[in-house]
């Protein structure tokens, strides 16, 4: 994600732009499984919950 960040998030920016390629790289190695469980932990969202 390169864009929508917002006042609150765009800290968070230099620190997810770099893992891009990790996140690739473990894609890479599970795509051929058939099914695959992925958590979002929101993290840097922003939102009212995450304070």
């Amino acid at each position: 994600m390169t864009s929508n960040y917002s006042f609150n998030t765009i800290g968070a920016k230099p620190s997810l732009e770099p893992a891009g390629d990790l996140v690739t790289k473990a894609i890479e190695s599970i795509q051929d499984y058939s099914q695959v469980r992925l958590a979002d932990y929101g993290i840097v969202d922003g939102s009212p919950n995450s304070q």
